[in-house]
């Protein structure tokens, strides 16, 4: 169970399911995300640019063997993007301005490498996102469908 984003001066009171006692922790990883207590995915971010900076000399020795653009344009994908984009509409939007830089940077570093101008954290942040709002949309049967209204002609969606 997290706190609450501030310091907690007195001991709060124990909360409990099922007759156990949940315990209240700074972080905790669910489903490949570390949550933070302030839902400011710091520790994720720090977590995932730590990954993706140890897969990046992955690359520099693929770059060493004198392989074409495609083929560390694969490897890239594969190796490095998958570990930034995974989860993406959870915590990018959240993210701070500094953590964003410091994913950035791992992108612009592989951009250098490869040779060719890689897509941003942004971009795909944004691609993602429009894709599971169509997907909601188009779900009858999602919890959240009710949440997008469409404007009479049907083609764009009514701000709420």
């Amino acid at each position: 169970m997290f706190g609450g984003g501030k310091t907690i001066s007195q001991p709060q009171k124990p909360i409990f399911i099922d007759n156990q006692e949940v315990e209240i922790v700074k972080s905790f990883k669910c489903l490949g995300t570390l949550l933070d207590e302030s839902l400011s995915f710091c520790d994720h971010i720090d977590y995932v640019s730590k990954k993706a900076q140890q897969r990046l000399f992955l690359l520099r020795k693929v770059n060493s063997f004198d392989v074409t653009q495609h083929i560390l344009q694969l490897v890239y994908r594969s190796l490095i993007e998958s570990v930034l984009s995974f989860n993406i509409i959870t915590w990018y939007g959240n993210a701070r301005a500094k953590n964003k830089i410091k994913l950035d940077r791992v992108v612009n570093t592989a951009s250098k490498l490869i040779g060719n101008e890689q897509k941003h954290l942004s971009s795909i942040y944004n691609a993602a996102l429009k894709r599971k709002a169509r997907q909601i949309l188009y779900d009858p049967t999602h919890p959240l469908n009710d949440s997008f209204q469409k404007l009479p002609s049907g083609r764009r969606l009514k701000r709420t």
